[in-house]
């Protein structure tokens, strides 16, 4: 079954990765249809999970910062630059 599964991945000007496309044959098209089907659906599934920990460990990391002594608060700088734009 794996020979008959291609994978392509899609790539812009600068090589990212931007999608993807699954191709899979097999003598019945309705079977063919199924696999591409849940195959695409796992790549899916595993990028909103690799996407979904990324966040967290983004927000754990900017927490743990934010409280360190001698950081300013995003709040008051924030408020300090809105302040420079009105003068």
């Amino acid at each position: 079954m794996r020979r008959e599964i291609e994978i392509e991945l899609v790539r812009d000007n600068q090589n990212r990765v931007t999608a993807f496309n699954v191709y899979y044959s097999a003598g019945d098209p309705q079977i063919a249809q199924k696999v591409t089907s849940e195959l695409t659906n796992l790549f899916i599934s595993e990028n909103l999970e690799v996407r979904q920990q990324q966040s967290e460990d983004t927000t754990t990391f900017s927490r743990a910062n934010w409280k360190l002594p001698g950081r300013p608060c995003l709040t008051r700088k924030k408020r300090s630059v809105s302040s420079r734009g009105n003068t």
